[in-house]
């Protein structure tokens, strides 16, 4: 009996909302308008003061939206992409700890569980942190502990001047 009812409570979680990749019922965590949409593919963030790229390391931002394909890497290839990242005139991104990745996870959406009005064709994928071998999983927005030689993508961001 037990069984048949997690079996019955799983399918109702399911069916709930899940086309739709978000759950209404839930408070947005990162609404658009808490971010300025810079016309250089970054985005800041107005509450914590920090400027994301608004793609990850490998796509680009064409025509106003990111594109192309997000590159995995390990944990000390994406330390150093960003040591040696140079763009939208600035030299002092980095990869962010995982408080500052976790700070754009959209609570109300999943697969991804993003903005994606900020954050464009972001995959629904383990996200590099510089916070050794942590990292985030933008499908559902938990925090993990990975293997330093797997391959997670990464995102970028940089202290607001």
């Amino acid at each position: 009996m037990k069984n048949l009812t997690l079996l019955v409570a799983f399918i109702v979680c399911l069916s709930f909302d899940v086309y739709a990749g978000s759950n209404n019922h839930v408070k947005e965590t990162t609404p658009t308008n808490r971010f300025v949409l810079n016309g250089d593919g970054t985005a800041t963030d107005i509450r914590t003061g920090l400027t994301w790229m608004r793609y990850a390391i490998g796509q680009s931002w064409v025509n106003g939206a990111g594109s192309g394909v997000a590159l995995k890497m390990n944990w000390k290839q994406a330390l150093s992409a960003a040591e040696g990242a140079n763009y939208s005139n600035a030299s002092n991104w980095r990869l962010p700890n995982i408080r500052e990745l976790k700070s754009i996870v959209e609570d109300r959406c999943y697969n991804p569980s993003i903005n994606t009005i900020v954050f464009q064709e972001t995959p629904s994928r383990g996200f590099w942190s510089s916070s050794r071998g942590m990292g985030v999983d933008f499908s559902n927005g938990a925090d993990h502990y990975y293997t330093k030689d797997g391959g997670l993508y990464v995102r970028l961001v940089r202290e607001t001047p």
